[in-house]
């Protein structure tokens, strides 16, 4: 019976580091999502706020009149939208990496209007910045969905 007992005790000593194994596990995996998820969050904070000084510092240019290349060029700089765009890149879904691409995309053509002299007024400019605004609005949302953040309330149109 003495074999027995031992027995017993080592099933119990294996169930029982497997059990805290498992639990230790479980525990590293959450706290690894939830870093991933504050590094995504913080990196789509970037990105927009990259896009925003962007898409400003191109209408401040296109405002001026008729804007001199590196000037156009340095405002599309100012708001390290390049180094923001990598970090979505690399850290978002596709789906969110595609439509970061596309409203970086859609600013490149904005400033290469400006640089070849549009205003605002001129009838290309304001069709992409139509296509960029749509194109934000849907990178906001796919954002939102990736961090979880999506409410009913943002899925109905505004009235």
């Amino acid at each position: 019976m003495s074999w027995l007992a031992s027995v017993i005790a080592l099933a119990g000593a294996l169930i029982g580091a497997s059990i805290a194994w498992v639990s230790e596990r479980s525990r590293w995996r959450r706290e690894a999502d939830l870093k991933h998820l504050d590094l995504r969050r913080t990196a789509y904070a970037e990105y927009l706020a990259a896009l925003h000084a962007t898409s400003e510092g191109l209408r401040d240019a296109a405002e001026a009149g008729v804007p001199q290349p590196p000037d156009v060029r340095a405002a599309f700089r100012a708001g390290n939208l390049y180094a923001a765009r990598e970090q979505v890149e690399l850290l978002a879904p596709l789906v969110v990496a595609q439509t970061a691409k596309r409203a970086f995309r859609q600013l490149r053509t904005l400033r290469d209007l400006v640089t070849a002299g549009a205003s605002q007024e001129a009838q290309a400019y304001r069709q992409v910045l139509a296509e960029y605004q749509v194109t934000l609005d849907q990178l906001c949302h796919r954002m939102r969905e990736d961090l979880g953040t999506v409410s009913g309330r943002d899925l109905e149109p505004d009235t």
